[in-house]
């Protein structure tokens, strides 16, 4: 059983971001493995990740994208969200912080000008090159790792879906032997038809 727990799910969803959630669990059951999704308030989150770190195998954390608002809407709980989503990463569980969320993992960055444009991108630290939606005026890194297994990027809505390697790369850090079958060698094509277009 693959567990994924999702950070306010209600509110960090501005791109579609909370539908890689939907991709890694597609593939799983596919795969006929089965998966669950908790979803975790952020005055919960800190407890949640003790459990998570006590016993990372086969989980998967997912924090999406807000506006200023929704960011805003929990600031009180933004320094014990950063501490322990950093826990996690360091203790080697799973996870994907896109947009808002990567900026609070990470708040030692540069403004710059706006980049909004289709992404290409030569990945670094193990990643396979990613596809997707970059919008940003931030200079962090489009994508990049914390720790092993938890990826941070700027790549937003289902970057799982247009990186089907990386969805992979993340179901196989999760323990799971991903195979291949029809309905995911469907799902790559129709992404590598996304990609050319």
């Amino acid at each position: 059983m693959i567990e994924f727990f999702t950070l306010a799910s209600d509110r960090l969803n501005l791109n579609g971001d909370q539908a890689n959630v939907f991709v890694l669990r597609k593939r799983l059951d596919w795969l006929g493995v089965a998966s669950s999704v908790t979803e975790v308030a952020p005055e919960n989150f800190e407890a949640v990740a003790k459990e998570l770190v006590a016993s990372p195998e086969g989980k998967f954390v997912m924090l999406g994208h807000g506006s200023k608002a929704a960011m805003g809407s929990f600031a009180e709980y933004a320094d014990s969200i950063r501490s322990a989503a950093l826990d996690l990463a360091s203790a080697g569980v799973s996870g994907l912080a896109v947009g808002s969320c990567y900026e609070m993992l990470c708040p030692d960055f540069k403004r710059i000008e706006r980049v909004s444009d289709y992404a290409d991108v030569e990945a670094n630290g193990g990643l396979p090159r990613t596809f997707g939606y970059v919008n940003t005026d931030t200079n962090l890194p489009v994508i990049s790792l914390l720790g092993e297994r938890f990826v941070v990027t700027m790549v937003h809505g289902p970057v799982f879906a247009r990186t089907p390697e990386l969805a992979d790369q993340m179901l196989f850090g999760l323990g799971v032997s991903v195979g291949t079958n029809a309905n995911s060698v469907e799902a790559d094509l129709y992404a590598e038809g996304a990609r050319a277009h």
